[in-house]
């Protein structure tokens, strides 16, 4: 990346300043931001604008939410490792990601609420079938960066009722520029059982 002066304009007076030193940034949601040390002296004056010219050269890097939805054959055993054939039992989404604070009143304390909103849908790419455990691939392509997401995976009745996925390692991710793929939010199916 090159960052030079292009312009300078101010009155005609006896006023010298300095835009020499420039920096770029890029933020966690990929903007860049341009960093200058102004240097000013003498009369009075009016500096009307200055700009630069950022000459960047960059490469695209698709960002990716990857991951595993594991589960017991037995409860569910696909007829293919086709892709197609489990595509259709599986909801991934990535959600944004929102806590919010309900107060309950005078001298108690507040409730925590988690607000999810679908952002993007993932795809089923790959599975794999043992006869102890069924695996399948799955990716979220170009979710936002500099936003906190919560994955989840959610199935339509096919592995049986009560059939939950957690993921143990968190589900929870924040994208960045410099980070802009996660490979390691994997999902493993458990039963609850309903109380009562």
């Amino acid at each position: 990346m090159f960052v030079g002066l292009a312009s300078v304009a101010n009155g005609e007076s006896e006023y010298t300043f300095a835009t020499d030193a420039a920096t770029v940034d890029v933020d966690d949601a990929g903007e860049l931001v341009l960093h200058t040390d102004l240097v000013l002296i003498g009369e009075w004056s009016a500096l009307s604008r200055f700009s630069y010219q950022i000459v960047l050269t960059t490469r695209k890097v698709v960002a990716e939410i990857s991951g595993t939805i594991s589960w017991p054959t037995q409860w569910f055993r696909p007829p293919t490792p086709d892709p197609a054939g489990v595509s259709g039992i599986f909801t991934v989404v990535a959600n944004r990601r929102e806590i919010t604070e309900k107060n309950s009143g005078p001298g108690q304390f507040g409730e925590f609420t988690e607000v999810l909103t679908p952002i993007t849908p993932g795809e089923i790419v790959s599975v794999s079938i043992d006869e102890e455990t069924t695996r399948a691939v799955y990716r979220i392509v170009e979710p936002p960066k500099g936003l906190e997401l919560k994955v989840t995976v959610a199935q339509d009745g096919s592995l049986g009722d009560g059939v939950l996925f957690d993921a143990p390692h968190g589900d929870l991710v924040t994208l960045t520029v410099a980070q802009p793929t996660r490979s390691d939010i994997d999902f493993t199916a458990s039963l609850k059982k309903k109380l009562g």
